[in-house]
């Protein structure tokens, strides 16, 4: 009977470090992937800086690509235009660059 005692005893020890070993290399695992998943984050953020940098040429006029877009046109709301360029515009023709829609107003913005 004690040699029966001993033997459950051990099966239980080996089931217990066999459940043991498989929720650890289950929770490395889980580990692993979740590293994974935020070197991915991490190069989506690196490329989308690196897109920032093409975001600011977007930001420049549109009439003399030098100074940051600051006016909005009214009625159609585009921002194309340093204030510069608007009050040249505004002496020839006033039109939208982007549209050709007559401006009625314009107002300065601050982004």
């Amino acid at each position: 009977m004690k040699d029966f005692y001993w033997i459950l005893v051990r099966k239980f020890l080996y089931f217990y470090y066999a459940i043991y070993n498989y929720f650890t290399n289950s929770e490395v695992r889980l580990i692993t992937q979740m590293v994974g998943e935020q070197q991915v984050n991490f190069r989506n953020v690196e490329s989308h800086t690196a897109n920032d940098n093409d975001d600011s040429v977007d930001a420049l006029c549109v009439i003399c690509q030098e100074r940051q877009k600051c006016v909005l046109t009214l009625p159609c709301r585009h921002v194309c235009l340093c204030t510069e360029c608007c009050m040249r515009l505004y002496g020839y023709q006033r039109t939208c660059p982007i549209c050709r829609t007559f401006i009625y107003h314009s107002v300065t913005i601050y982004l």
